[in-house]
């Protein structure tokens, strides 16, 4: 019973946003062990061949680099802009960074509205 309430607890981070960037990192850095352990055994089973080690030693470095580039994805803000013509435009950014960024929007204006009532209330 405690193993099932673990993982529905578990499974209830992939409702959110942030739940779901967490899981996608720790599932990358668990990829990228494994790969590189299979690509370390297998180089050291073919070592007597050097153009096959070769290849493999290609095709490891090209997996090292999908998974960079989904770090790279996941740690970096994304947006993306397209204008079409004069009066389109479609837009799309990480929720998450649109979210905190009109949250300082309104303590910025909060901030800017008190000290304005402060301002009016000295005499």
């Amino acid at each position: 019973m405690k193993l099932f309430q673990t993982v529905r607890a578990a499974l209830a981070t992939l409702l959110t946003a942030e739940g779901r960037r967490a899981w996608a990192l720790v599932l990358l850095a668990g990829a990228g062990v494994a790969m590189t352990a299979y690509a370390a055994g297998v180089l050291y089973l073919i070592r007597e061949h050097p153009r096959l080690a070769f290849y493999l030693g290609l095709s490891a470095h090209f997996l090292i680099l999908v998974v960079v580039t989904g770090y790279a994805g996941l740690l970096v803000k994304r947006s993306i802009v397209a204008q079409f013509g004069e009066n389109r435009r479609l837009s799309f950014e990480d929720q998450a960074e649109a979210a905190a960024l009109a949250a300082d929007r309104v303590a910025g204006a909060a901030d800017r509205a008190a000290e304005e009532v402060k301002g009016d209330l000295r005499p």
